[in-house]
C-alpha cells in the first residue's frame, strides 16, 4: 500500500508492536474497572460508580494516547509521497479503522 521499505517496515512493526503490549495490561485493567463498574451500578454504590467510570476513562485515554503515539511515529519516517498515500487510504476509510496502526495500517502492506 504505502510502499515502505525493509527499515520503514521494520520501525513500522516496532512502534505498533510496541503500543499493543503498552495496550495489552490497560486492556485487562479495562475489562476489570468494567466488571467493577457493572457491579457498582447493580450495588446503587454511586462513589464506585464514579470511581470505575473514572478508571474507565483512564485507561481508554492511556489506550488511545499509546496508539496516536505509533501513528505519530510512523509518520515521522514517511516521506512526503507515502504521507500523501496514507492520507488518502485514510479519507477513503472514513476513519473506520482507527489510527495507522493495530486496528488501522497494517506495516509491509
Amino acid at each position: 500500500m504505502l510502499g515502505l521499505d525493509s527499515t520503514q517496515q521494520a520501525s513500522a512493526t516496532t512502534y505498533f508492536t510496541n503500543a499493543a503490549s503498552a495496550n495489552k495490561s490497560l486492556r485487562t485493567s479495562l475489562q476489570t474497572a468494567h466488571q467493577n463498574l457493572q457491579a457498582a451500578v447493580e450495588a446503587n454504590n454511586s462513589a464506585d460508580i464514579a470511581t470505575y467510570a473514572g478508571q474507565i476513562g483512564q485507561f481508554e485515554g492511556q489506550i488511545a494516547a499509546n496508539n496516536a503515539m505509533a501513528d505519530a511515529q510512523l509518520y515521522a519516517i514517511l516521506n512526503a509521497a507515502q504521507q500523501a498515500k496514507l492520507k488518502d487510504l485514510q479519507s477513503q476509510r472514513h476513519g473506520m479503522m482507527g489510527g495507522f496502526g493495530p486496528s488501522g495500517f497494517r506495516p509491509g502492506h
